[in-house]
Order: structure tokens, then C-alpha cells, then sequence
């Protein structure tokens, strides 16, 4: 069973007022600063992104081991483009994430994630990092069953060798209070 039983995307209200950042950040050619990013998670995911750059704008997928996550692995994700067409399709999906949206969607589409309005809202993000060929980072909120949770997200262009994005390596949590929210409902969910 999904937790997210109404779905409905906000990126800022005063119910968040933390969200007074702004709702998306790219990331440019010298990656500036990150301290935007709340999450020490992801702040992880972001230098080991760096780290793997080795002098490339862009890292390979081969040098990415989810493994080197221990901390992320549950709530991170890896797409491929699937051709021209458009498609992404999940090749690793968190343990948390599937639990959140009640299904395994590696291997599938993100076209087959049962939220229409959150599909379309992830192949943007997925499409406009293909386009910057940079991070991207975004918070936003969704409704969780009863619950109003605040997630940080931050899409990772990769390649195959070459400066063409084929992968889209994508990190998202629960800020701290909504960690909480979720931890709740995950355990109450699975009883």
C-alpha cells in the first residue's frame, strides 16, 4: 500500500516556512556551494558525485557504486534514457522510496509510478537535468496520507563515457520533522 494517499505538490506555504529558499536550485560549471542543501545525506551523495568527476564535467555510471551510499541507499534512485522517445526507465530503487510509493518500479518506467501528477513532475526534473547537464536540487511537499511531508531532492547527471547524460542518479529524503512523519507512517503501514 502507497503512503501517499492524496497527492497534491506545493513548494512553499507558510505551513512550510522553511521552504523560503527557493524551491529549485542548479548547480553550475564550478558546483559554487551547496549549502542550500539541508539534508547531510544528500550532501554526501553530492561530494561523492564530485569526487567521481576526476576532472570530467560529468562522472561515468560505471564509476558509481551504489554500495559507496550505505547511508542513501534506501533513498536513492538510478534511471537510464530509454532512447530518444523520452522514457526513463528505474534500473535501482531504494528500499524507502518503494515502500513510499507502494510499488518496485526497478525495471519499470517512471511513467508507471501510480501517481500521475508526481510521474510528470519527475520526468521534468529528470528531463531539465539531462538538459543542464548539472545537478539539480528541488524541495517540495506532498501529502502523505494525512500527513503533509517536506522532501529535498537532487537529480545527478551520468554518462557513459561520454559528456551525454544517459543516467539520472536522484537522492530524496524527508527533511528532519517530516523524517519523523514518515517513520511513523511507515511502521504503522507495515504492522
Amino acid at each position: 500500500m502507497s503512503l501517499i494517499d492524496s497527492l497534491s505538490l506545493e513548494t512553499g506555504s507558510a505551513e512550510w516556512p522553511d521552504l523560503a529558499a527557493p524551491d529549485k536550485r542548479t548547480l553550475g560549471p564550478d558546483l559554487g556551494s551547496a549549502d542550500w542543501l539541508r539534508s547531510p545525506e544528500l550532501q554526501e551523495v553530492l561530494a561523492y558525485w564530485i569526487g567521481k568527476r576526476d576532472g570530467k564535467d560529468i562522472p561515468t555510471r560505471s564509476d558509481f557504486d551504489p554500495l559507496d551510499l550505505p547511508g542513501t541507499l534506501g533513498w536513492i534512485t538510478l534511471a537510464d534514457r530509454n532512447g530518444e522517445a523520452g522514457a526513463f526507465r528505474y534500473r535501482l530503487v531504494g528500499s524507502r522510496i518503494a515502500e513510499l510509493a507502494g510499488v518496485d518500479l526497478t525495471g519499470q518506467p517512471v511513467s508507471a509510478m501510480p501517481h500521475e501528477l508526481y510521474s510528470e513532475f519527475l520526468m521534468g526534473r529528470m528531463w531539465e537535468t539531462v538538459d543542464r547537464a548539472r545537478p539539480i536540487g528541488t524541495r517540495y511537499a506532498l501529502d502523505f496520507g494525512p500527513r503533509r511531508v517536506l522532501l529535498e531532492r537532487l537529480d545527478l547527471p551520468l554518462s557513459k563515457g561520454s559528456e551525454r547524460v544517459e543516467f539520472i542518479l536522484t537522492g530524496v529524503l524527508p527533511l528532519a520533522r517530516s523524517r519523523a512523519i514518515l517513520e511513523t507512517e511507515i511502521e504503522r503501514r507495515l504492522v
